[in-house]
């Protein structure tokens, strides 16, 4: 076994105590230690004359311990205290809680310290100063910059370096570069060994770049290879399932009461195309909000059923299953398609009856939520898996349901968009096509940012829309109050006001997470057929619920919500040609926030708030990318770093895998989590 892949517990002064608290830091193998950056770097100053000292600055300071050690105990708190003195003056050191330093320091010894310069009291003093030997001075001063890290109260820093210390040694034998000299010259980047040795010991801030370049592209590097391997691995099965375009399906889009969009009516072609490749199609469909992805995924289904073969289409809640089966339902039965639905709420006796009927393929299309993916669950001849809003799903629950079939096409449906760079690493194992059109006759949807004083108005505003025979959504952070100190508004509350302030003939009635299945079905369904007008929800209603009469979206308290929820939330309205408003209400005063809010007031198109997102908000946040399975990269800023990320990508597309590669891909498998199935 390589060194670098050994437990922790074989370097030297590591014992069962020390391993546990490395362990709680992500440490367990030799080269963890190597991927356990510094968080920052000290510069290490020269020594400082006491006379010289700078008021609240960290110094060091080189003398003699002028005055007897002393313990104080006061209100509880131990303090130890003495003198130091150099040739320019003396000084007061109080180490706070740290009693053993009586026995280390003695009068008359010679020590450098570390410490702030403070007055309290009227005393000068260095407050809560650390000893360090002359030795290890010398070597701090070679370094230049000492590493900092994070650390657990029981490992100190000191006992972590010596183990990064020893990490570095074991690298220097057993790492072997998997770039060539002449493909890292090309990109102006170190050698493997340089860059683990100086992104912990730079010598200057010249090094420390250097070493990061390195390392940046690593992790996009090897993170694109993986993706690609795994890529590799779908496509090493001939087309399982070659599906030609059944000639009813053009009599099918032609009967719509709507004409498609060129960016659907790509993305339908990029499908059909998949379905007669030699290669089982993985595609992900990326729309914005309302830009008719579900009418894609129709069309695939419809066409897989009439072509003999079973389809599956998983979204991520019982309302939305509940409302693609109805929506399927009622538009194939008239081409003999049979659909079903299975969710967690279907009854014992049904889900036996469904599960006999898939495994004997009398039904073709199922719709469902994760009750798909159990073990009861078996197909005669599943063709084609689509899993709808990817990102409430890990890969790994995708491939279950992938491997409930012989290799079937894979479709996934996404209505968060992202920039294009980061699809390529968040969806890497899949092609992808991009509907960037809104729907035919689609209007604008106006949207206001009004503080708290505009309440009297949005009441009328309410009133006015439901007259005109239209819904309205009601969106508040919190379910019930007191659960936030911040005075945020609640559904529980908000319910009970506009049941005042709204005329009796208007009929509220709230959503929200901790409801029964049931009870939120029979909810939506009410909204739908329009026995309800007035919906006060939290965001439950996020993703997919679709009511076309739905045409005022009054959000309060939007500074509590991220860029990605206040555009789907918005996308709940404004989904057919009846003019639509999203109110936004906040009374924060943070610019920043208002900054963010007017820019989402300003632009209603998808892409653009998402590059918006990941310049403020940073990679990790940035329109909610987290919820994708983004890997977690330890140095890299997809935002910064783009430059990097596209020569790694063009890098990875043609790069052949060798032993070194295999090798890194091992050693850096914190950013190669499971949820992609490595």
């Amino acid at each position: 076994m390589n060194p670098l892949l050994k437990d922790v517990l074989k370097l030297n002064k590591v014992g069962p105590k020390s391993k546990e608290a490395l362990n709680a830091l992500g440490i367990h193998r030799v080269c963890d230690l190597l991927h356990y950056y510094p968080r920052t770097y000290e510069t290490v100053e020269a020594i400082t004359d006491i006379d010289k000292l700078k008021l609240n600055e960290q110094a060091y300071i080189k003398g003699i311990i002028a005055s007897s050690v002393n313990v104080l105990r006061l209100s509880g708190r131990v303090m130890v205290q003495c003198t130091i003195e150099d040739d320019t003056g003396r000084i007061k050191l109080m180490f706070f809680n740290q009693p053993y330093i009586k026995n280390a320091l003695h009068q008359g010894d010679k020590v450098i310290i570390k410490g702030k310069y403070i007055i309290k009291n009227n005393r000068k003093m260095i407050s809560a100063p650390s000893i360090i030997k002359e030795k290890e001075y010398e070597k701090l001063q070679k370094i230049q910059l000492k590493p900092i890290y994070p650390l657990s109260k029981s490992l100190k820093l000191k006992q972590l370096t010596g183990y990064v210390e020893q990490s570095l040694e074991i690298m220097k034998f057993d790492i072997d570069d998997y770039l060539p000299s002449n493909i890292r010259k090309q990109l102006n980047l170190a050698s493997l060994s340089f860059a683990y040795e100086k992104i912990h010991y730079p010598l200057t801030r010249e090094n420390l770049e250097i070493a990061r370049r390195r390392l940046i592209f690593d992790e996009f590097f090897l993170f694109q290879i993986a993706m690609k391997g795994i890529k590799e691995q779908i496509r090493r099965s001939d087309n399982e399932f070659y599906i030609k375009k059944h000639i009813r399906v053009k009599g099918f889009i032609s009967e719509l009461p709507f004409k498609l969009t060129d960016a659907q009516n790509k993305a339908i072609e990029n499908i059909f195309e998949d379905f007669q490749s030699n290669y089982t199609m993985t595609r992900l469909v990326q729309g914005d909000v309302g830009s008719g992805k579900t009418i894609i995924a129709t069309i695939a289904l419809l066409n897989t059923a009439l072509s003999g073969y079973q389809g599956a289409f998983m979204a991520p809640t019982e309302v939305l299953a509940k409302q693609h089966f109805h929506a399927l339902n009622s538009q194939l039965g008239a081409y003999g398609v049979k659909v079903d639905i299975l969710i967690g709420g279907t009854t014992k006796k049904q889900k036996e009856i469904i599960y006999e009927q898939l495994r004997l393929g009398e039904i073709d299309i199922i719709i469902g939520t994760h009750a798909l993916i159990q073990e009861k669950v078996s197909f005669a001849n599943l063709a084609l898996v689509i899993t709808d809003e990817q990102h409430r799903f890990g890969v790994m629950q995708r491939e279950a349901l992938v491997n409930k079939g012989r290799y079937p096409h894979t479709l996934v449906m996404s209505a968060t968009p992202i920039p294009r760079t980061l699809a390529l690493i968040v969806y890497g194992d899949l092609d992808i096509s991009i509907v960037d059109e809104l729907p035919i006759g689609r209007k604008k949807i106006e949207t206001y940012l009004v503080d708290s004083s505009y309440h009297e108005r949005l009441y009328k505003f309410i009133i006015k829309e439901v007259k005109a025979g239209h819904n309205v959504y009601v969106v508040c952070p919190m379910v019930e109050d007191g659960e936030d100190d911040n005075g945020l508004l609640s559904v529980e509350s908000y319910i009970d006001v506009l049941r005042e302030v709204l005329p009796s003939n208007i009929i509220v009635e709230k959503l929200h997470g901790r409801m029964k299945s049931k009870e939120k079905t029979l909810v939506v369904e009410k909204f739908l057929t329009y026995e309800t007008q007035v919906l006060v929800s939290t965001t439950v209603i996020e993703v997919g619920v679709n009511v076309p009469n739905a045409t005022l979206m009054i959000i309060e308290n939007a500074e509590r919500f991220g860029l990605a929820q206040l555009h789907q939330l918005r996308g709940r309205v404004g989904r057919s040609d009846i003019q639509s408003f999203c109110v936004m209400v906040s009374d924060t005063k943070n610019s920043d926030t208002r900054k963010k809010l007017k820019f989402l007031k300003e632009h209603e198109d998808g892409f653009a708030l998402a590059e918006y997102d990941l310049k403020t908000r940073g990679p990790g946040d940035a329109f909610g990318i987290h919820q994708h399975g983004m890997p977690f990269f330890k140095l890299a800023d997809l935002y910064e770093d783009i430059n990097l990320l596209e020569e790694a990508r063009k890098l990875s597309i043609h790069y052949e895998m060798n032993d070194s590669l295999q090798t890194q891909l091992e050693l850096l498998y914190y950013q190669l989590n499971t949820d992609i199935g490595l």
